[in-house]
């Protein structure tokens, strides 16, 4: 029973689709405007009806009197025959590297993972719990007391580019990060 209007209403209505949404936090100098990013491949064979479904979409679940900032934009037509003109982002995606060290405990009796097994459970996390227009927080997604129990310290960095940072990454609403396991480096020492 969540209004569609509001933020999470919006959210839900895409995710029951089978849509992952971000949208662009609101500012007096964004006032009236309305920016959705929606995860949807632009160049797959599926997508005009996709974006036709993510225009109507807009226009049955948001109210009257906004402008749709966004790339992928198209007409609607609405109920009266009036022609209405609505938009929204793809994502912008950036492939990130990550670095994990891993420090063993001396107080531990656990045995460690091997690294492909540190690989499996970052990624599963990371599947878990980023999404699109998420900051990147790094002390979150691989824990001691979650994920290694026989480490005395963990360390999380990444990069999109350049030198590896350990610092929390401040997303765009747009922004996606891409994982692969060929990109994260596992070091146990």
């Amino acid at each position: 029973a969540i209004p569609k209007t509001p933020r999470e209403g919006l959210i839900k209505t895409f995710k029951d689709a089978g849509y992952v949404i971000s949208i662009e936090p609101q500012t007096q100098q964004n006032a009236g405007t309305l920016g959705v990013c929606v995860l949807v491949d632009t160049a797959g064979e599926t997508y005009a009806a996709q974006k036709a479904q993510i225009l109507t979409m807009l226009k049955d679940y948001t109210v009257a009197g906004l402008y749709y900032s966004g790339t992928e934009r198209g007409d609607v037509t609405l109920s009266n025959g009036q022609v209405f003109e609505f938009g929204f982002y793809p994502p912008s995606k950036k492939e990130a590297s990550l670095k994990l060290d891993i420090t063993l405990s001396k107080n531990s009796t656990i045995l460690a993972d091997k690294e492909d097994e540190v690989k499996d459970k970052l990624l599963a996390n990371l599947a878990q719990l980023y999404t699109l227009g998420n900051n990147f927080e790094p002390e979150k997604y691989f824990t001691i007391s979650r994920d290694a129990p026989y480490a005395s310290a963990v360390k999380l960095q990444w990069k999109t580019d350049g030198a590896y940072s350990a610092a929390v990454y401040q997303a765009d609403f747009k922004d996606l990060w891409l994982f692969d396991k060929e990109r994260i480096e596992v070091v146990i020492a």
